[in-house]
């Protein structure tokens, strides 16, 4: 990324932190699933037990080489990613998030990823559904997984599946700082596999953000 682009993300990100959002306080341990190759479950080392009073909730479920190939209703049939000159996916908040997550990967010599109207369905539904039924999982109330959840959107075809969720982050530039400061979370932005990411970053009733990011190969 060129050096003005890069001082022009950062300075937009400062602006975000800028801003002042209402949040709570959110602290423990966070706990860390991932989905192997072949379906086998393993859950992963539980990371460090985080201050009382830091805004931060993380977790992180990743599958790999899985292949959604379940048959979709004409309601969710395959859509391109957005043309150039088309609607912009997600809010200004989520967008940024997709920069600052750009941002990094060009240190690793990745491409960018390209915000994914399904994907991004996807995400933002998961954070609604956390921020409306009180709860933090990338496992839905009703049972569904996060692949199931992408699936649903209406994106098919797509390898190296991921998602990582965290609560309580005030700004795009903490909540990807958050994710960067831990090793799996961390591994799954910086996957030069993915190609497209979905964001979704919802309020409750309290103030407190919750974070969804999506991630495919395709």
């Amino acid at each position: 990324m060129p050096q003005d682009a890069n001082a022009e993300v950062a300075e937009q990100a400062r602006a975000m932190e800028r801003r002042r959002f209402r949040h709570c306080s959110v602290g423990g341990i966070a706990d860390v699933w991932s989905v192997p190759e072949f379906g086998a479950v393993q859950r992963l080392p539980q990371l460090e037990e985080f201050p009382m009073r830091r805004p931060f909730g993380l977790f992180a479920a990743a599958a790999a080489l899985i292949t959604i190939a379940a048959p979709v209703s004409a309601a969710q049939a395959v859509t391109a990613p957005p043309a150039s000159g088309t609607a912009k996916v997600g809010t200004a908040r989520e967008n940024m998030v997709v920069r600052l997550v750009n941002a990094r990967r060009a240190k690793k010599g990745c491409r960018a990823l390209k915000h994914h109207p399904q994907l991004h369905r996807a995400a933002r539904g998961h954070s609604a559904d956390m921020a409306e039924g009180d709860y933090f999982s990338s496992t839905s109330r009703d049972g569904r997984s996060f692949t199931d959840r992408i699936k649903e959107a209406g994106f098919t075809g797509g390898t190296n599946l991921a998602e990582n969720i965290a609560k309580g982050q005030r700004t795009p530039a903490a909540v990807v700082q958050s994710w960067m400061d831990h090793s799996v979370t961390k591994a799954t932005i910086m996957n030069c596999k993915f190609t497209f990411i979905g964001v979704g970053a919802v309020e409750d009733s309290e103030g407190a953000i919750y974070w969804t990011q999506n991630f495919a190969a395709k």
